[in-house]
């Protein structure tokens, strides 16, 4: 299940349910990525760690903040972003 939500109005935008209990983050991708416009900041929850769905976020100027997993650790050094996307 998963459920993108309004943060100004916190009100639900879309929720998609998938009967298969096991089912990845993957099969909800597509779904996100089809309902967010371009030049967003998108909140999302663990599980969303596939390359393929950063590069087609950064590739529409959506920029993303995660949760991380509970025993990772960063820090930050430089924005890889920026690296990618330099200033235009």
């Amino acid at each position: 299940m998963a459920t993108v939500i309004d943060l100004m109005t916190r009100l639900p935008v879309d929720i998609w349910f998938l009967e298969n209990p096991r089912a990845s983050e993957v099969k909800i991708e597509e779904n996100i990525l089809q309902l967010v416009p371009n030049k967003t900041l998108l909140l999302l929850d663990r599980g969303f760690y596939h390359f393929s769905f950063w590069l087609k976020l950064i590739e529409r100027d959506i920029h993303a903040h995660y949760s991380f997993k509970k025993r990772s650790s960063h820090s930050s050094k430089a924005s890889i972003y920026q690296k990618l996307r330099p200033e235009r």
